[in-house]
C-alpha cells in the first residue's frame, strides 16, 4: 500500500516539475486538479487493483467527470439552494425522475458522473465476479473482498451487480476527494509557515537518509517515527476537517450525557439529551475541533507542536475520548467510523514527504483569501472567484536532489 502511495505522489511531482521553470524561480501552479487526479488513481490501484490513468491524461473522462463536482453542485450554495436541497429530502421518491430532467448544470454533472462513475465500476465489477466465478486467483483489494464476500451469501440476500457498481462509486469519491482536499489544505499551511514547511523537510530527509544507510524501504515503521510530520497532519486535519458535519442516528432510543451543563431557553438546566431511535443528529466536526474546553486558548491556530508537548494552553484534545484517531472528529467513531482512515493517514504523509523533497512552497502574501467551501466535504475555494469552483493556487520553486547520504 504504501509504495503505490509514494509511487503515485512521485508522480504528481514529476506532473508540477514540467510546470515549473528552474530551481531559481517560483511558478504558480493550481494544486488541486492535480492532487485530485493523483488521488483516484491511488484509490483504483489500491482499491480495485485497476489504473484509471487519471494524472496522465487530461482528457481523462472519470476525472473530468468528478472534477469540481462537489463544489459546482453543492458549494457556497444561495439561500434558495439551500432551501431546495433540504425539501429534496421530504420528497417522494417518484418525483426525482422528474428533477432529472430538469436544465440545471449541477443536476447534470451529478449525472455525468453517474453514467461515467458507472460505466467503469460496473466494468470492474463485471469484470471480478467472472474471475471469481471460474476460480481465478484475485488479490485482497477492497473489489476483490466485496465480491468474494457477496457471492459467498445466500442468492437471495445477495447485492446485484447495480448495487455493486453503486458501492464501488461511493468508494471512488469518498477514496479521493476527501483525501485530496486535505492534501491541498496541508500544502495551504505549510505554504503559509514555511518554519514548519523546513522542519518537516529535515524530518523527512533524516529518516530517508537512515533507511538509505540501512538499504530499507519506507515503511510503515518509518512514518510513525516521523513525529513532527505526523504533528503537521494532525493539526491539519482538526483545523480543516473535510467531512465537517456527518448525520448519524442512533439504532434505538438513547441519552447523550453532556460534557458540562447547558441551560434551555426557559432556564432549565439540563445534563443529558434524550434522542429518538432514528433520529438525525447533524455532527459538527469542525466545531468540535476547535473547542477551547479540548484544545485550549488557540484553537484556530495551526500549533503542530500541541501534538508533540502539550500545555494548559495549546492542549491535544487528550482529555476527550472521541474519534478513532488522535481524539478528533475527522473519521467519527464507534460503527460508523471510517474504514479507510489509516489509509488516508498514510496517504497524506506520503504525499507530504516526496512533495517536501520535491519542491519549496508558499502561499503568495496577496494572494485572495482562502474559503473553506462547505460542499458535502470542505474544499478551497478562492474568494472572488467562487465561479471557478475549488482551486489553490502556490508559488513552487524546485529543489535541488537532496543528497541521501551525509
Amino acid at each position: 500500500m504504501i509504495p503505490s502511495f509514494l509511487e503515485n505522489a512521485e508522480r504528481l511531482c514529476e506532473k508540477w516539475r514540467r510546470l515549473t521553470t528552474s530551481s531559481e524561480t517560483t511558478s504558480a501552479i493550481e494544486v488541486t486538479d492535480g492532487i485530485s487526479r493523483a488521488t483516484l488513481d491511488t484509490i483504483g490501484i489500491v482499491g480495485f487493483h485497476y489504473p484509471f490513468g487519471a494524472l496522465d491524461n487530461e482528457k481523462n473522462s472519470l476525472a473530468q467527470a468528478y472534477k469540481n463536482l462537489l463544489v459546482s453542485t453543492f458549494g457556497l450554495p444561495s439561500k434558495g439552494k439551500i432551501f431546495a436541497q433540504h425539501v429534496l429530502g421530504y420528497l417522494p421518491v417518484g418525483v426525482f425522475s422528474v428533477l432529472e430532467k430538469l436544465p440545471s448544470r449541477s443536476l447534470q454533472g451529478l449525472k455525468n458522473v453517474a453514467i461515467e462513475g458507472d460505466r467503469v465500476a460496473m466494468a470492474l465489477v463485471k469484470e471480478r465476479i467472472a474471475a471469481v466465478v471460474s476460480g481465478a486467483e484475485i488479490g485482497k483489494d477492497v473489489l476483490d473482498v466485496i465480491v468474494k464476500a457477496n457471492l459467498s451469501e445466500d442468492p437471495q440476500s445477495r447485492l446485484s451487480e447495480e448495487e455493486l457498481s453503486a458501492q464501488m462509486r461511493t468508494i471512488m469519491v469518498a477514496g479521493h476527494e476527501t483525501t485530496g482536499n486535505t492534501i491541498a489544505f496541508l500544502l495551504y499551511e505549510l505554504g503559509r509557515h514555511p518554519e514548519a514547511q523546513q522542519r518537516v523537510r529535515s524530518e523527512v530527509m533524516s529518516v530517508l537518509r537512515e533507511c538509505a544507510k540501512e538499504g530499507k524501504e519506507l515503511a510503515a515503521k518509518h512514518f510513525e517515527s516521523m513525529n513532527y510530520t505526523v504533528a503537521v497532519i494532525k493539526e491539519v486535519l482538526r483545523l480543516h476537517p473535510v467531512v465537517y458535519g456527518p448525520f448519524l442516528a442512533p439504532a434505538e432510543d438513547d441519552v447523550l450525557p453532556l460534557s458540562k451543563p447547558i441551560k434551555t431557553l426557559d432556564g432549565k438546566e439540563i445534563s443529558a439529551l434524550p434522542v429518538g431511535k432514528g433520529q438525525v443528529i447533524h455532527v459538527s466536526i469542525s466545531g468540535y475541533n476547535r473547542l477551547r474546553d479540548i484544545w485550549g486558548e488557540y484553537p484556530h491556530d495551526f500549533i503542530p507542536e500541541r501534538w508533540i508537548r502539550p500545555t494548559d494552553v495549546n492542549k491535544d484534545g487528550s482529555s476527550s475520548h472521541f474519534g478513532v484517531y488522535a481524539n478528533l472528529g475527522n473519521f467519527v467513531s464507534g460503527a460508523q467510523s471510517c474504514l479507510g482512515w489509516k489509509f488516508a493517514v498514510f496517504e497524506l504523509q506520503a504525499f507530504v514527504i516526496k512533495i517536501v523533497q520535491a519542491f519549496e512552497w508558499k502561499y503568495p502574501e496577496d494572494g485572495p483569501r482562502v474559503i473553506r467551501a462547505t460542499s458535502g466535504v470542505m474544499a478551497p475555494v478562492l474568494e472572488g472567484q467562487e465561479t471557478k469552483g475549488k482551486q489553490l493556487v502556490l508559488d513552487f520553486k524546485q529543489l535541488n536532489d537532496l543528497p541521501l547520504v551525509d
